[in-house]
Order: structure tokens, then C-alpha cells, then sequence
């Protein structure tokens, strides 16, 4: 089991978290408010991996990040 924060954690700005099972399938997804509820969250799943500052999200234009893949965006990767 992974748990993945893109780190931002402010009350007015919660923390995205996702949980994925071993097989990468998504468990959870959503949105925590402070250092208590990511806490919580880990101790609840009890991760193998915590990945801190992870993005939960593709750039812009992207529907995977295999750049060999034929979906890949129609901008160029640097």
C-alpha cells in the first residue's frame, strides 16, 4: 500500500492524498485539512511507502506520463 501527499497543508488550502493498493489500484482519494488527518490517514492505511510532495495530478495536456505512449500530449517533453 502507497500513500501519496502533494503537501500544502493550510486551513484554507487542504493537502491532496491519494492511497493506492499494491497492485497501483486507487483505494482513496481526496482532501485532508491538517497534520492530524494525514496522520490519521497513514495509520489507518499503514502505507509501506509514503511519498511526501507527490503529484497527484498530470501536467497539463497529458493523459499518462509514458512518453512512449500514443497519448502522449502534444507538446514535447524537455
Amino acid at each position: 500500500m502507497y500513500l501519496g501527499i502533494d503537501l500544502t497543508c493550510t486551513e484554507s488550502k487542504p493537502t491532496a492524498c491519494a492511497v493506492l493498493a499494491a497492485d497501483c489500484s486507487l483505494l482513496w482519494l481526496g482532501f485532508q485539512g491538517s497534520d492530524a488527518d494525514i496522520l490519521s490517514l497513514a495509520v489507518r492505511h499503514a502505507p509501506s511507502l509514503v511519498a511526501i510532495d507527490a503529484p497527484l495530478g498530470f501536467p497539463s495536456g497529458m493523459d499518462c506520463l509514458e512518453e512512449e505512449h500514443s497519448c502522449r500530449s502534444q507538446w514535447p517533453f524537455n
